[in-house]
């Protein structure tokens, strides 16, 4: 098992306003302007005009020191490295948080119809390596496009199924057997399934943004290779979280207002699993006892079971405004990044590939193993005939006539057919009957205790002409 820590970035909006609450230190560290600045530490941190391919290839370097030495991310990576790892039997997560309006959906580029052509998001990007990396001849690749809204799972790729079920595997993985997934052969296909599903995303007005998130969008990809040597399976989910809201600053009213209330009481779920996997970690390392982690307390912390704790390399995006009336919501995300890093995933060996299905007919003659002992099934020798005009249905080279139901056998055709009896499994060349079943006798011994109970009755009652009263 290899340990993997979440990467944390943080990707800073272009401000509205001539000030930045934010000051850039270095790659990795930044600052909030305030009246006692605020130092926050994450594994790379990207300006306002650093563009979204910059930061797919960008390197990150892990800087916690508290990382393992051995861990996925200690030695740098970048999210098209990340990508890379998912060919090879990796689940892989990446996934955009912030409030609402700081560019999350921008960064993900999983916005509206209009851009999803014209700006290069992480998911387009995504999907455009992962087939430059994939070999099709032993490959498939599948999609699946789902959103959470008001806590109810919604198909995007076929919007009339709605509040689907989430359910754990054999190999105690989540999934949801009633979404609709399609399998994907080349990037072209792929993208088009993509857009036409985004379209169906819940999206409205907001006091502070035009097209507001109203839901969270999970796209998963599923990569399976299949060789006579080798079987893969893992998974690829780009997240795209819909941001905290405050009523006051949003002005939402009616539906709105139930959707902010669903979005900002989900994300505080998300907020209490980071929290509880981060001091489990910590006190993993005092030897102190953990603490239960409650991933049913919502639909999105249900569905990014696998993602954060879990068995997959993640990489979370902190999306943050530079404005100062934004400053509050901007250092509630940074804090949340800062749990964050405290978050180990445990990378663990690809499944074993599912067993071979069974052949529809066996041999009689085929040895099976029952209880452990090895079965074989032996035919007496018919008494009527010898042993070299005995019939052997397994052997004979002469054609066996079928009998249709509802048809008359023909009175011609003789056909001996000899019993069977199945062997103790003790192959000398001699036939070992096997006794009769405890079954068989309990029966035949309460038959018995019925036929002298009658006779008793008869003997003694009617045969003795007992008198039954005096």
């Amino acid at each position: 098992m290899e340990p993997a820590p979440l990467n944390v970035l943080v990707r800073i909006r272009p401000a509205t306003t001539d000030h930045s609450c934010f000051k850039l230190v270095s790659d990795n560290t930044l600052t909030v302007q305030q009246q006692s600045p605020l130092e926050f530490q994450f594994d790379a941190v990207f300006a306002q005009h650093v563009k979204t391919e910059a930061i797919f290839q960008a390197n990150i370097q892990r800087s916690s020191s508290t990382a393992p030495p051995s861990s996925a991310s200690s030695g740098g990576s970048s999210l098209q490295s990340l990508i890379e790892r998912v060919t090879t039997g990796t689940n892989v997560t990446i996934a955009a948080y912030g409030q609402t309006g700081s560019g999350k959906s921008f960064t993900m580029g999983t916005g509206a119809a209009s851009t999803f052509s014209s700006s290069l998001g992480l998911v387009q990007l995504s999907v455009s390596h992962l087939f430059s990396h994939t070999n099709h001849t032993s490959t498939s690749i599948s999609l699946q496009a789902l959103e959470i809204y008001n806590e109810r799972v919604k198909d995007l790729l076929n919007p009339s199924k709605d509040n689907l079920s989430i359910m754990l595997d054999h190999n105690k993985v989540v999934h949801l057997p009633e979404a609709t997934t399609l399998l994907m052969f080349n990037q072209q296909q792929c993208m088009a399934a993509i857009f036409n599903a985004l379209g169906n995303r819940a999206t409205a007005a907001t006091a502070m943004n035009a097209s507001s998130s109203r839901s969270h969008v999970i796209i998963t990809l599923v990569i399976t290779t299949t060789t006579p040597a080798v079987y893969r399976k893992s998974k690829l989910s780009l997240v795209d979280l819909a941001g905290s809201e405050r009523q006051h600053r949003t002005q939402s009213q009616g539906a709105a207002l139930v959707e902010g209330q669903h979005i900002n009481r989900s994300l505080s779920a998300l907020t209490n699993i980071i929290n509880t996997l981060s001091d489990q970690h910590n006190n993993s390392n005092n030897n102190s006892s953990s603490k239960h982690v409650n991933y049913r307390d919502s639909k999105l912390t249900r569905l990014l079971q696998d993602s954060i704790g879990g068995n997959a390399l993640t990489a979370l995006i902190l999306c943050c405004s530079p404005d100062d009336q934004d400053a509050q919501e901007s250092i509630s995300t940074l804090r949340f990044g800062v749990r964050a890093k405290g978050v180990v995933n445990v990378i663990r060996p690809p499944p074993p590939p599912p067993p071979p299905l069974l052949p529809p007919f066996q041999s009689l003659h085929a040895p099976a193993s029952v209880g452990g002992r090895k079965k074989t099934v032996r035919r007496l020798p018919s008494s009527s005939s010898s042993s070299s005009s005995s019939c052997d249905l397994a052997s004979s080279s002469s054609p066996v006539t079928p009998v249709v139901a509802g048809s008359r056998p023909n009175p011609d055709h003789k056909a001996s057919i000899t019993p069977l009896s199945y062997s103790s499994g003790i192959d000398d060349g001699k036939l070992h009957t096997r006794s009769s079943s405890p079954r068989t006798w309990a029966v035949a011994t309460c038959m018995l205790m019925q036929v002298l109970g009658v006779v008793l009755y008869w003997s003694v009652i009617e045969g003795g002409n007992m008198p039954l009263t005096d």
